[in-house]
């Protein structure tokens, strides 16, 4: 359908997850390319999380510990760092916390720099 009423867009990988749809084949052949690779490649979004956030473990401390950051008050500071600690420390579960509080804060950094 894409690729019928917006042809332009087809030259851009539609992405779901962590899995891409190949435009350029036909729909059936497409489809079966799509499961192979999940089949072959069974990265899900969560292990996508998982590796952005062990990238960004650094940044994350430093920004947990900036002033901005103790004294706003709209954060409960010692269970966010708890949960950063104990996701750093092995506890994964909580990864979309983790996840949800980075958006988070990046949304309250936008607001205002406004």
């Amino acid at each position: 359908m894409i690729r019928t009423h917006q042809p332009v867009l087809a030259q851009f990988p539609l992405i779901k997850g962590a899995h891409s749809y190949p435009f350029a084949l036909p729909p059936l052949p497409a489809y079966l390319w799509t499961e192979m690779g999940r089949w072959l490649r069974p990265e899900t979004s969560a292990s996508i999380r998982t590796r952005v956030l062990r990238h960004l473990e650094t940044v994350i401390r430093e920004r947990v510990r900036t002033q901005e950051v103790r004294e706003d008050g709209r954060y409960d500071y010692s269970a966010l760092l708890e949960l950063i600690d104990g996701y750093y420390e092995g506890r994964h579960a909580r990864a979309a916390e983790l996840d949800w509080w980075l958006a988070l804060d990046a949304w309250w950094q936008s607001l205002r720099a406004g």
